[in-house]
C-alpha cells in the first residue's frame, strides 16, 4: 500500500490528530504545533 493510500484511509483521524493531542496534554489547541521533522522546528 501506498503512503497517498493510507493517509487517504485516515483522513478523519489525521484531522483530529491536532485537538486529540492538545486535550491529552491539557493544553489549547493553540498551544500545540507539529512539524514534519525536528529540524523544521
Amino acid at each position: 500500500m501506498e503512503d497517498y493510500e493510507i493517509m487517504a484511509r485516515r483522513t478523519d483521524e489525521l484531522e483530529n490528530f491536532h485537538t486529540a493531542v492538545a486535550r491529552l496534554l491539557n493544553f489549547s489547541t493553540q498551544e500545540v504545533a507539529f512539524t514534519d521533522s525536528a529540524t523544521r522546528a
